[in-house]
């Protein structure tokens, strides 16, 4: 079947949008959604609603802007923590990563993404004022930059540091 022309335009919709996820090209994204049309009513229903149930009630924590289903998330409620310790890192994955080693017991720093100028990605775009306002509250001993080795990782380690 040619990925081109659709039986139906719903069909033709659901595909699209599922297509316009990072990773999801049009052969896959017909595949996941003839699989949903296979599924039963109620199972394709809950998968639509957690969806929505996601995106409106995520948080992403006061703390660190690591994602949490409170204000605050786990790790920053987490008083074994060692707070003086903070781990910057560029997203949410890798906070799961360090995580899973169980190995770092301090607080993570999630900046939201790395300095691209090329992606039009600058200082202002990523969460550094709000670790800039943490190390001059005091009581920070250590910070870990756990940043990719890239250009972009490199300066956005070095960026005002």
């Amino acid at each position: 079947m040619s990925f081109t022309e659709f039986p139906s335009r719903l069909l033709e919709n659901a595909v699209n949008e599922f297509a316009s996820l990072p990773g999801v090209g049009r052969k896959t994204a017909f595949r996941l959604v003839m699989n949903l049309l296979r599924r039963d009513a109620e199972e394709v229903r809950k998968f639509g609603e957690s969806i929505i149930k996601l995106h409106e009630e995520i948080h992403y924590c006061k703390i660190c802007n690591n994602i949490s289903d409170t204000e605050i998330c786990n790790i920053c409620n987490d008083e074994k923590r060692e707070r003086a310790l903070i781990c910057i890192v560029e997203n949410i994955q890798d906070v799961m990563a360090i995580e899973n080693t169980r190995q770092f017991r301090g607080l993570y720093h999630v900046l939201g993404g790395i300095i691209s100028p090329i992606d039009g990605i600058g200082p202002s775009d990523l969460k550094i004022d709000s670790l800039e306002e943490k190390v001059k509250a005091g009581g920070i001993r250590e910070l870990i930059l756990a940043l990719s080795t890239t250009m972009e990782g490199d300066t956005t380690n070095y960026y005002r540091y």
